[in-house]
């Protein structure tokens, strides 16, 4: 793309429309140099956040198997006193999968909604402070014990701690 107004300078797309000048370029590799640290973009602070989860006692797979051995009493009591509310509980039970034969999400999948629900997207050890207090309180000591002890080790929950 040449014109007169851009003193005959080609640029590139760089996507969502914008085009990005030589100059913009130059700019971009000139602060990098100036100041050792790269322009943020969009994809940039996803890539990062997707790639390390802050707490691995709340990742994803932590939680999914913490939830395949408790029972969805205690998870339903655990979410409350979290702060999951109380009819995105009852949502998450009563969603239905097959809707011709009235299949429920399995109950797997149910508590690691209610405990995702309350988690969200980022975790912190503040996070896993307070499932802790609320393990303790409703006198789950064995749960506290294993989500203690992997959060202590800087780990993902395993199946084998449940043993």
């Amino acid at each position: 793309m040449t014109s007169e107004a851009d003193g005959g300078n080609t640029g590139t797309d760089c996507g969502f429309g914008e085009v990005e000048s030589p100059r913009t370029r130059a700019r971009s590799v000139m602060n990098t140099k100036l100041y050792g640290v790269r322009p943020q973009s969009a994809t940039s602070t996803r890539i990062v956040s997707a790639k390390k989860e802050d707490v691995s006692v709340l990742s994803h797979s932590s939680l999914m198997t913490f939830s395949s051995f408790v029972n969805q009493q205690t998870i339903e009591q655990i979410g409350l006193k979290l702060g999951v509310p109380k009819p995105v509980i009852t949502r998450i039970k009563n969603h239905v999968v097959d809707e011709v034969i009235g299949l429920h999400e399995p109950l797997v999948v149910q508590n690691f909604q209610i405990l995702w629900a309350w988690r969200g997207r980022k975790s912190t050890k503040k996070m896993v402070e307070q499932l802790l207090n609320v393990l303790r309180g409703i006198n789950k000591w064995e749960l506290a014990v294993i989500v203690s002890a992997a959060h202590k080790e800087n780990r993902k929950i395993r199946m084998r701690d449940f043993k």
